[in-house]
């Protein structure tokens, strides 16, 4: 943890990444990582050059995207809220607004530049999908176990080729990776006893190759 006190944050968080939670890349090859225990997000160029950090102490290090343009950057923070951060200077230039964020988590965005946030409450866990002017514009899933409900979200990340939304549950539930539309109309799912056999851990990291017919990467929690 940072001490009390630090004069220079940038030369703290240089140092070494100490919780990595969630990561994002522009379309310049720059790496943006939410560090939950440095309550940062660190910047680095393609090379893995440490360059700079945001929200210094607000962020939760649960979330982090960035437009292509590397220009704005959204990051889940510990009030509860999705912070909309202007990379250019580091600057708040507002808030996702109009609905209740309970406990934001993953964050990724379609090719429109809609925002889709995983919110993980204690009585309902959802996406809530917002307009790229950071509005709130609907949401889906819901407290269950459910095909299109959740109990709990490890990972989301929208595939800009297909335009399929992937949600993938924790171990809290039946553990599953689940496919929506852009809208949130569920369309099917995947068991984790599929995608990984008898371990059966909690899928947690997806990524997907740049083509409309590439292959999806999945971690899984727990089993490296």
């Amino acid at each position: 943890l940072p001490p009390p006190f630090v004069d220079d944050w940038d030369e703290w968080l240089a140092s070494g990444l100490a919780s990595p939670r969630a990561i994002d890349v522009d379309g310049q090859g720059n790496l943006y990582v939410a560090d939950q225990l440095a309550r940062a997000v660190l910047k680095y160029d393609r090379y893995g050059r440490f360059v700079g950090s945001f929200l210094h102490d607000q962020a939760s290090g649960k979330g982090v995207a960035v437009t292509p343009d590397g220009l704005t950057l959204y990051a889940s923070t510990k009030s509860s809220s999705v912070a909309i951060v202007n990379v250019a200077d580091g600057s708040i230039t507002g808030y996702l607004s109009g609905a209740n964020l309970v406990a934001p988590g993953r964050i990724d965005l379609d090719a429109g530049g809609y925002i889709f946030v995983a919110d993980n409450g204690a009585q309902q866990s959802n996406v809530k999908i917002f307009f790229p002017n950071g509005t709130f514009k609907s949401a889906f899933g819901g407290n269950g176990t459910a095909n299109g409900q959740f109990k709990s979200i490890a990972d989301l990340v929208v595939n800009t080729h297909t335009e399929r939304v992937f949600a993938a549950s924790n171990l809290a539930e039946l553990p599953r990776l689940q496919v929506f539309d852009l809208s949130g109309t569920y369309l099917s799912s995947v068991t984790n006893a599929f995608l990984y056999g008898t371990d059966n851990h909690s899928a947690r990291g997806i990524a997907f190759e740049e083509r409309a017919d590439g292959r999806a990467f999945v971690l899984r929690y727990l089993h490296s």
